[in-house]
């Protein structure tokens, strides 16, 4: 994450870098013009600490003016002043500022609210990140299902078509007979098809089941493509931030307090690294832990005692990791059907139960690996999700 300071004094300045430095890339300038210059060349930055009362321009117009720009719009402030809080925390908010800082300063305070306010950022790139690549995934998914189901159809339609055309047409013994016992001949058939074109709307249907053959593939190839892009990442820390991002949630927030959720975490001490496709396998774990949430609720609160556990680990091939909730557990027969398309036990309109089945597919189709539950009704649930540490398709086996 990258961080700016913009404070006219060398101390507070210092200060400030030293305080924030470990929680990202920092970068420090001393003046509402230098902020300006240096984001016109690095637009992404995610947050600025932005002193008020500067010399050239104040914090208040510097903001205005990155509001009006298109790269810089949407980035975060927090307000840093000696000013009088009341008085211009409200100015501050009004302009879309996030929060405030007063001079002088705890360490502790400031790196609480930057490391909150970093977080929050982090959970909402997530966010649009994955509804982007939910949407293309489902679509994605969606598409390869129906190639699937459409290969054997088109295969049946192609083959059915050319016997046609082959007891239409063939000097075979079985057709010349047929063609004796109902009083005609194969000239005769052969002519009368010829007459009226049905030979060659036949030889159409066969064209046009290639050419929806060739579709299909390309489909298909589409989605072998998509492996290319994997790259290793720590799937502990991938998964703490889509704990974040599911707790940052309103619809979460709504039914929770964070003191009521009990959550622990056994990772190991080193990162557990594998090869995958990022944004996916965060999918599957907000997916997953949301599922989890909503397990542990009645009549829209959490349910007193809820404990969530979170594990990784790995042996020489494959990382494990269990979402395990003590919430309301499920049937057998519910269990079976868990990760079946469009399968959901939620009100209609309330889900549509592609997600747990878009889970399945993102863990064992793209990532060659495996996805189980344990459950029972009453005494909770736990996911275990297994993935190669190097699927098979990145060494070319």
């Amino acid at each position: 994450m990258k961080i700016l300071i913009v404070d006219d004094e060398l101390v507070s300045r210092s200060k400030m870098m030293k305080i924030v430095q470990d929680l990202g890339e920092c970068h420090a300038v001393e003046s509402g013009n230098e902020a300006l210059e240096f984001l016109e060349k690095t637009p992404d930055v995610d947050l600025i600490l932005l002193d008020i009362v500067m010399p050239d321009i104040d914090g208040y117009e510097v903001y205005s003016l990155l509001k009006k720009k298109n790269e810089t719009k949407d980035v975060n402030v927090i307000f840093v002043t000696a000013l009088d809080k009341i008085k211009y925390e409200a100015k501050g908010f009004d302009l879309g500022g996030m929060d405030y800082i007063t001079k002088p300063f705890s360490s502790k305070l400031v790196q609480a609210r930057v490391r909150n306010r970093l977080n929050m950022i982090r959970a909402q790139k997530i966010k649009q990140e994955s509804v982007r690549d939910e949407k293309m995934l489902s679509i994605g998914s969606l598409a390869v299902g129906m190639a699937h189901e459409i290969n054997n159809p088109l295969a049946g339609m192609m083959q059915n078509a050319q016997v046609i055309i082959n007891r239409l047409t063939k000097d075979i013994s079985a057709n010349e007979a047929a063609a004796k016992k109902n009083g005609t001949s194969m000239d005769a058939i052969r002519s009368y098809m010829k007459d009226r074109g049905v030979i060659q709307q036949l030889e159409r249907i066969n064209e046009s089941g290639i050419q929806a053959a060739k579709i299909v593939q390309k489909i298909l190839d589409f989605t072998a493509e998509e492996r290319s892009a994997m790259i290793e990442e720590n799937i502990y820390q991938m998964l703490e931030e889509s704990l974040i991002l599911v707790l940052e949630d309103q619809a979460v927030k709504d039914i929770i307090e964070l003191d009521q959720l009990e959550i622990t975490k056994n990772f190991p001490k080193e990162p557990t690294r594998v090869v995958c496709d990022k944004q996916k396998i965060s999918m599957v774990f907000l997916s997953i832990l949301k599922n989890s949430i909503q397990s542990m609720q009645s009549d829209g609160r959490l349910i007193k005692g809820s404990k969530l556990k979170l594990s990784v680990g790995k042996n020489d091939t494959i990382a494990v990791i269990k979402i395990e909730d003590n919430g309301s557990g499920m049937e057998e027969e519910i269990k079976k059907q868990i990760f079946d398309p469009l399968f959901t036990t939620k009100e209609v309109g309330e889900g549509t139960g592609l997600d747990l089945a878009l889970t399945y597919f993102i863990v064992t189709q793209t990532h060659q690996g495996d996805i189980n539950v344990k459950s029972h009704p009453g005494k909770g649930t736990v996911f275990i999700i297994e993935l190669p540490l190097t699927p098979m398709f990145q060494t070319g086996i």
